[in-house]
């Protein structure tokens, strides 16, 4: 396994992570992530939460990012909330129908 600076990492996340208030019915930034590709680049994301459910995770924007470098390859990835603190990836969850 390759090593990585994961405080660096992480510290690349919590300076994009943030709430902010876009619409009524979209929020975003209360979730950020940071990636490390292959080639030593890092890119940040920030997760879209919309009323509709067509947002979409900070991970998804980070590889967005990434991919539109043309890199491909990620080494290792972190999620963290407004706090700081480190989360699983990715935020989806799953809820399913009742009954």
């Amino acid at each position: 396994m390759t090593s990585f600076d994961l405080e660096g990492l992480k510290a690349a996340a919590v300076t994009v992570v943030g709430d902010l208030v876009c619409s009524d019915q979209c929020t975003a930034g209360s979730v950020s992530a940071a990636l490390l590709t292959a080639t030593g680049s890092v890119f940040t994301g920030i997760c879209i939460d919309t009323q509709s459910s067509l947002g979409f995770c900070a991970e998804h924007a980070a590889i967005a990012a990434m991919l539109k470098h043309r890199q491909t390859r990620i080494t290792a990835v972190v999620a963290v909330d407004a706090d700081g603190a480190v989360l699983p990836p990715c935020g989806l969850q799953r809820v399913d129908s009742p009954g």
